[in-house]
C-alpha cells in the first residue's frame, strides 16, 4: 500500500472542463482499453484514482477499498481481465453513497440494469450473472496497478466520458493543462469557421483568437460584396 496524494481541488475543477478526446490529441500512453465501455450514456466525471488489484475471481478487497473512499473518488480496480463480477449493485450502492464518482473496473460486473438505474458512472470489460467469491487471497490496496493497459497510480487524476477514459499523474496533469485548455477553448470557433465554409487546412495550428479573426474578415468580405 502507498500513500495516496489526491489531485488539488482546483485541478479537479479545472478538467472537468477538458474533455478525454481532447487529450487524446497530446498523449500517446495512459487511455483506457477501448474495449473496457461504458454501462450507460452520457457520462462525465473527473477525480482522484483509488486503486485496487484483485485476484481473479476473489472480490475480499472490495469492502475494505469502498470503506476507504473520499467524495470524489474515481475507484479503478485491476480484475485482469477475470470474468466473474467483482462488482455489482449494493457494492455500487455503496460506494455512491462513499462520494464516489466512478468506477472503472479491467474485469467484470453484474446488475448492470439496477447499476445503470442508479446512475453510478461504471466502466467494464464483461457483463455477466457469474459472481466472483470472498477468497482471502492475495490483493493490493492503494498500490500501482495497471487497467486496461494503462498505469494507474493512487491519487493519479482519471478523466473520463462516453468515449472512455484517460488517467494522468498529477505532474502530467499540471504541464499539460494549459495544451489542453488552449486546444478545447479553440473548438467552437473552429466549428464556426467550418459551418462558414471554411476548412480545416486553413485553421490548423491557429488558436481561438487567431481563427475569430479569419470569421470577422471573412464576415467583413461578405458585407464589402454586398455593397
Amino acid at each position: 500500500m502507498t500513500s495516496r496524494r489526491p489531485a488539488p481541488t482546483d485541478l479537479v475543477k479545472r478538467y472537468r472542463q477538458i474533455a478525454p478526446g481532447t487529450l487524446g490529441h497530446l498523449v500517446d500512453q495512459g487511455v483506457l482499453d477501448p474495449a473496457i465501455r461504458p454501462l450507460y450514456r452520457g457520462i462525465s466525471f473527473v477525480g482522484p484514482a483509488r486503486t485496487l488489484a484483485l485476484p481473479p475471481g476473489d472480490t475480499s478487497l472490495t469492502r475494505p477499498a469502498i470503506d476507504g473512499l473520499r467524495p470524489g473518488d474515481v475507484l479503478v480496480i485491476d480484475q485482469g481481465g477475470d470474468q466473474r463480477a467483482c462488482w455489482g449493485e449494493m457494492t455500487s450502492l455503496a460506494a455512491q453513497a462513499k462520494g464516489c464518482v466512478a468506477v472503472i473496473i479491467d474485469g467484470a460486473v453484474t446488475d448492470s440494469q439496477a447499476i445503470t438505474e442508479h446512475k453510478m458512472p461504471t466502466y467494464a470489460r464483461w457483463i455477466t450473472p457469474l459472481v466472483g467469491r470472498r477468497l482471502d487471497l492475495d490483493g493490493e490496496l492503494d498500490s500501482p496497478i495497471r487497467c486496461g493497459g494503462a498505469l494507474v497510480r493512487p491519487g493519479d487524476l482519471v478523466v473520463g466520458d462516453d468515449d472512455g477514459v484517460v488517467f494522468l499523474s498529477l505532474e502530467q496533469a499540471v504541464a499539460l493543462y494549459e495544451r489542453a485548455s488552449a486546444a478545447q477553448d479553440r473548438e467552437p470557433a473552429v466549428k464556426r469557421w467550418l459551418r462558414a465554409g471554411g476548412s480545416l487546412a486553413e485553421v490548423t495550428g491557429l488558436d481561438s483568437a487567431a481563427i475569430e479573426a479569419l470569421l470577422a474578415e471573412r464576415e467583413q468580405a461578405g458585407h464589402m460584396r454586398k455593397e
